[in-house]
């Protein structure tokens, strides 16, 4: 097996888009780079598989018309040119119908809620658009929306969208949160919101990373166990596998806590919670709405949320394959991490079945079930201080951290490109070759 330990090694643990962003940055700058994948496939929340000819993500993944880190990553690989933008039509789902529900007018439209409830919601979303969130940060979204829109509007429009990101979590998000979530996304016009995807898939920037990185004497490890690093002031070496590596730099883009059982981290990081993504991606030879994204209001299914991925992008670029995905946020100590794949896909499938009763096992073309116990943090009250307080330090002197565990807001491909430039950054100004 080749041996790497003659030089010291700037270390990226994790191959998603913030670690490959942060190698691509740190050997542009001449540095010695590896990168410790413990998958066997690179891209981590954005990886993508192969099925009939064409390429599909994992999880569903989708961009904003504010991801200015990305779009400059992009051009920098060529690639801005590949980014087309397309109107996502969003509803809910309520007592056995769709309603949509792409833009600010389309709530005057939503029978569910009576004209005092519209007028309710329509003053909570611009209060909460211009209170400081600073303010909000020790709240919850539910407290503050209960007490601002009332318990009726809070029941009918806004905790189906908070469990759909939340999971059980959904009563103790921060009001934080929601806030500074809302102005991000203030910007959709009178027909709905744009959205940014890739022409055949974000695979072609996981490629581009990969090829760049490899291209400039870089080397990507996968199928990597770190088995320990060796810590005093500094990280000085890290063993994995049957391998050791001299340190001269970690940038570590897994969760904290599962990195913290490499090496001492401050407490300020044990009160963190992390919630999984659990997603169901089914190939169907029928359309089964007219929306991109579907929320439930009133209906008990496993998922959170319905995404109709051919109703964003067409049919015909997927082989005729109807895509849609089924997604959900359990926590880690769930029982359906327990579950094996197809009892996973026959609960979900039978809550698909609730909403469409017609549709039957004959419909499905395949299935991928895609498990990340740990896809970020839960933003509860306080998280965002928290955030801001830690950065990327981590205490010690040559080891960083960031991903999509410390980002805020969001959780998306943009807020990677950022958290894995700005470790970079932090490398090259600290850490002497």
């Amino acid at each position: 097996m080749e041996k790497y330990n003659a030089i010291k090694y700037d270390v990226v643990i994790g191959a998603g888009v913030a670690g490959l962003v942060a190698a691509h940055d740190l050997l542009k700058a001449g540095r010695n780079v590896i990168v410790l994948e413990k998958e066997k496939n690179i891209g981590g929340a954005l990886s993508s598989f192969k099925i009939n000819d064409y390429w599909i993500e994992s999880f569903y993944h989708h961009v904003f018309s504010g991801d200015s880190a990305l779009f400059d990553l992009l051009r920098e690989l060529l690639l801005y040119d590949n980014l087309e933008w397309i109107l996502a039509q969003s509803s809910f789902y309520h007592k056995d119908k769709f309603y949509k529900f792409s833009n600010q007018l389309d709530v005057l439209s939503y029978s569910p809620l009576s004209f005092i409830e519209k007028v309710r919601l329509g003053i909570s979303v611009l209060k909460i658009q211009k209170v400081s969130s600073n303010k909000l940060d020790s709240l919850t979204a539910q407290e503050w929306l209960i007490k601002n829109s009332g318990k009726s509007v809070y029941e009918k429009f806004y905790k189906p969208m908070l469990v759909s990101k939340f999971g059980k979590f959904y009563d103790n998000a921060s009001a934080a949160w929601l806030a500074d979530r809302l102005k991000l996304r203030a910007n959709r016009g009178v027909k709905g919101e744009q959205l940014g995807y890739m022409k055949t898939g974000f695979h072609l920037l996981i490629d581009a990373l990969k090829e760049s990185i490899v291209s400039k004497g870089g080397k990507i490890v996968t199928g990597v166990e770190i088995k320990k690093i060796v810590c005093d002031d500094r990280a000085r070496q890290l063993y994995y596998d049957d391998e050791s590596i001299e340190v001269n730099s970690i940038i570590s883009t897994i969760s904290m806590d599962m990195f913290g059982k490499y090496v001492s981290l401050d407490k300020k990081y044990d009160d963190f919670q992390y919630q999984g993504a659990l997603t169901i991606l089914v190939g169907l030879d029928r359309k089964l709405s007219n929306y991109y994204w579907s929320n439930f209001v009133d209906i008990d299914v496993p998922f959170g949320a319905m995404v109709e991925h051919t109703n964003f992008k067409t049919v015909e670029e997927y082989s005729g394959d109807h895509i849609v995905y089924l997604a959900s946020y359990p926590d880690n100590e769930s029982e359906i991490w327990k579950k094996k794949n197809d009892e996973v896909f026959d609960l979900y499938f039978s809550g698909l079945v609730k909403i469409f009763p017609d549709l039957k096992m004959d419909s499905v073309l395949w299935y991928k079930i895609s498990r990340l116990p740990r896809a970020g943090l839960v933003y509860t009250p306080g998280v965002m201080s928290k955030l801001k307080e830690i950065g990327n330090e981590t205490g010690i002197k040559n080891v960083f951290i960031g991903s999509m565990f410390n980002t805020w807001p969001e959780r998306s491909i943009n807020s990677s490109v950022v958290k894995g430039k700005e470790c970079a950054d932090l490398v090259l100004k600290r850490c002497l070759v």
